[in-house]
Formats: C-alpha cells, sequence, structure tokens
C-alpha cells in the first residue's frame, strides 16, 4: 500500500484525490490545504484521511511514501524540493516548475536518491493520446508534415499564469511525447486584452529539426470550448475533437501527391480519398489512469511516462514562448 499526502485542495484538487482514493494500491493519508474551510466537504468524504494547514506536517511523517503537489505554480518547487530531500516520491501537477533551471534541480535530486518524480501531463494519458502515438510510432500515418491545435474556452483567468502556462502547456507535453525530437525553435504572438499583466490569447509555431510544424491558438476568450487537434501525414490525416463524448479521434484515410503532367514541366496534384473511421477507445477517466501510473511506477519502481525530464522539456518550451512574446522574435530552445 502507497501512503501518500495531496497537498492542495482547491480547483483541481478534489479531482486528483477523488482519481488518487480509487486506486486499491493507494491510501490517501494526508490532505493539506492553507484554506481550512476546503476541509469541511471532504471531511465528511474521506474519513480515513488527516487534515493539516502544514504540508512540512506530511512531509516529516515517516508512514508517507509519496506527495501530491497541486497548489499555486510559485510554490511548486519549494514543496516538491523539500519532499524529494525528505525522500518521498513526488507528483506534480501542470505545469511542472516555473524555470527550467528549478525543474532540472528536481530532476537531479529525484535521479540521485532514486525516487519518482513525475509532471502532471494528464493529456498524455488520454487513450485517444495513446492511440495516435502508436500510429504515428508504426507509420501509418506516413510523414507527418504538420500538427494543429485550438484550445480556448470563456475564463477561467489565472492570478499568477499566462495563457500559455494553463493551457499551451497541454499542447506542448503532448507533442513532445508523441514525436521523438525536441523542437528547435518557437515564434509566438499574443495579446493581453484585459491588462492584467498576462496573455489571455496566443498564437504560436513550435518548429522541429525534421521539418514538422506545429501551430497553437490558447484563448481563455472564446465564445465557445475548443480542445481539438489536426495531424497531416503523408498516408494519412487525424482529426482528435476532444469535446466529444464518443468518437473523439477519426482517422481520414486521404493524402495528396504529385505528378508530372506529360506534355509539360508543371505537376498536377492527385488525391486519395477514401474511408473515414473513429477506432476503439478505452472509456476510462484519464485522471484515474495518470493516478495508477504513479503509483505503478512508486511500487515496481518505474520511470513514469511523463517523469521528471519530460516536465523540463515542456518548461524550457514554455519559457521560450514567453521570450519569443518579450523579445518579438524566433527563439532557439536549448537542448
Amino acid at each position: 500500500m502507497v501512503n501518500i499526502g495531496i497537498v492542495g485542495c482547491g480547483y483541481w484538487g478534489p479531482n486528483l484525490i477523488r482519481n488518487f482514493a480509487k486506486d486499491p494500491n493507494c491510501h490517501v493519508k494526508w490532505l493539506c490545504d492553507i484554506n481550512e474551510n476546503r476541509f469541511r466537504l471532504l471531511q465528511k468524504i474521506y474519513l480515513r484521511s488527516n487534515f493539516t494547514i502544514r504540508y512540512r506536517e506530511i512531509i516529516k511523517d515517516p508512514q508517507i511514501d509519496a506527495i501530491v503537489v497541486a497548489t499555486p505554480l510559485e510554490t511548486h518547487y519549494d514543496i516538491a524540493k523539500r519532499a524529494l530531500l525528505a525522500g518521498k516520491h513526488v507528483f506534480i501537477e501542470k505545469p511542472f516548475v516555473d524555470t527550467s533551471k528549478k525543474a532540472q534541480e528536481l530532476v537531479e535530486i529525484a535521479q540521485n536518491n532514486k525516487l519518482v518524480l513525475m509532471a502532471g501531463y494528464t493529456y498524455v494519458f488520454s487513450p485517444a493520446v495513446q492511440k495516435i502515438k502508436k500510429m504515428i510510432e508504426s507509420g501509418s500515418l506516413g510523414s507527418v508534415y504538420y500538427a494543429n491545435s485550438v484550445r480556448v474556452n470563456f475564463g477561467i483567468f489565472r492570478k499568477k499564469e499566462s495563457v500559455i502556462w494553463d493551457l499551451a502547456v497541454h499542447d506542448f507535453s503532448i507533442i513532445s511525447y508523441w514525436f521523438n525530437e525536441a523542437p528547435v525553435s518557437v515564434i509566438a504572438t499574443g495579446r493581453d486584452s484585459l491588462g492584467r499583466g498576462y496573455v489571455d490569447t496566443s498564437f504560436i509555431s513550435v518548429n522541429f529539426k525534421s521539418g514538422l510544424i506545429v501551430y497553437i491558438l490558447v484563448s481563455w476568450l472564446s465564445p465557445i470550448k475548443m480542445r481539438n487537434m489536426i495531424l497531416t501525414g503523408s498516408k494519412r490525416m487525424i482529426f482528435f475533437n476532444d469535446e466529444r463524448g464518443t468518437e473523439k479521434v477519426k482517422i481520414y484515410n486521404q493524402n495528396a501527391k504529385l505528378r508530372t503532367i506529360n506534355f509539360s514541366a508543371e505537376y498536377q496534384p492527385t488525391y486519395n480519398r477514401s474511408s473515414v473511421f473513429s477506432p476503439w477507445l478505452e472509456f476510462r477517466e484519464t485522471l484515474e489512469i495518470e493516478a495508477s501510473h504513479f503509483i505503478e511506477c512508486i511500487r515496481k519502481r518505474k520511470n513514469p511516462i511523463t517523469d521528471g525530464t519530460a516536465g523540463l522539456k515542456v518548461v524550457k518550451i514554455l519559457e521560450a514562448v514567453d521570450k519569443s512574446l518579450k523579445y518579438h522574435k524566433k527563439i532557439y530552445i536549448p537542448q
């Protein structure tokens, strides 16, 4: 049995608590939040859990195996570092930590102490994302020319984060997982429409050495919520719509090629339009899969899919996007 403490019971915390509590190999021994009012309902549901406003009390508990960090971004590093140095495994909710330097330090501490460090990039564990990953690796899409993503909604406005660190982090974690190469550069534009000091809308282009380009639109100022991605390959194309309850992934057996016209040197495009089908996907809450993966990695001493190194890679991209917005130019990402 893995004993865990969850620090942060606010917006996302209850979802983590619920899914970790489902795992038969996990006991949520401690729940922590600086706002005691958040405990009222939780105390009625999680009768076997202890409650505290001091996270250090959890870290000092010798029976605790792991700490789950679901607090504001600026607190992630300090809590995670203290937990790792105390010999606890650590799960950090997205967007991991606020600088690549801090991320690198946490990775090194975890590695030196043989501890599990996992970034909470939930979308990576989606059955749809997993299915697309297998198709990319199998070569059934052919060479992927480009991908584009639209991730917009009306609110929620974060107090100390831009829409990039809140929403685009999902796209960066997905593309980092899908493709076996790190992006080399980014170009971003954005707007702080309401004058809060953080951009609420951004258009981002991510470039890879292979020629792959990923276009991303994120915004908190959209009349509708959209969560969709398109991948265009030389053999097939994919439309991933996470807003749908069923048929989230549609595979289009179509492509375009060029042929030379006999009587001229010009090229004539030929189009292959064939069937469209939706593969079967496991019907299971993605956050439950992610929580179970963390517990399994602790029990079996496995490296998480979204380990600390994966967290570091995404933070490097986020930093590069911020620099591109600040200096209005292409930024190269350190490898």
